[in-house]
């Protein structure tokens, strides 16, 4: 686990985001130009300079054509080093917002070729945090509030027949992940469920 500390501003907002399969064709691409947007505008009466993000990981789908969960009807880019431009390319506009960016399951499953994740980062000057980091923010050195932010593993179901009940039972089931990760947080997330 990665440890990383900000100086952030009295107010801020802050998105959490992840699994953006970059190179997938079953991304929701117009979801993410508008997450991008949305960071880089005006946003809840702050202005856009005090919208920061953190990205949960699996930036790229990562997954080879020699891999068994290819398709080629749910991968629009199969090459890696294409993923990993398309990433730094849609990443750019936010990459002074973003604290950090996380590994994920799947550019880890190639780490024989290098640590993916981390090279997106260094070009993007955006801090790398592992696949599990704890986000210290202070303000004029004053403790603001801890995150732990993990990409995660496992999944996060339910078999509740009422949506909302299954709402409810999601995140029962994600808080009991995430209970003894990292105790001094104020807040915890995960990524990897796509929820």
């Amino acid at each position: 686990m990665r440890l990383l500390s900000y100086e952030m501003p009295k107010n801020w907002n802050y998105f959490l985001f992840g699994d953006s399969h970059i190179g997938a064709n079953l991304r929701h691409d117009k979801g993410f130009r508008k997450m991008v947007k949305m960071i880089n505008s005006p946003y809840g009466n702050l202005p856009a300079e005090n919208n920061f993000a953190t990205d949960h990981g699996d930036i790229i789908e990562a997954i080879t054509i020699d891999d068994p969960r290819f398709s080629k009807f749910d991968t629009r880019e199969a090459c890696i080093l294409s993923q990993m431009e398309m990433a730094k390319k849609e990443l750019w506009p936010i990459r002074k917002k973003l604290l950090c960016g996380l590994d994920g399951n799947h550019p880890h499953k190639l780490h024989k070729f290098g640590p993916l994740t981390h090279a997106i980062c260094d070009a993007l000057g955006v801090r790398f945090g592992t696949y599990s980091a704890k986000l210290t923010f202070r303000h004029k050195g004053k403790l603001q509030f801890k995150h732990y932010a993990t990409h995660g593993n496992g999944s996060i179901s339910s078999i509740a027949d009422d949506i909302e009940r299954r709402k409810l039972n999601w995140r029962l089931a994600l808080k009991r992940k995430l209970r003894d990760m990292a105790g001094d947080c104020f807040l915890g997330s995960m990524g990897h469920t796509h929820k």
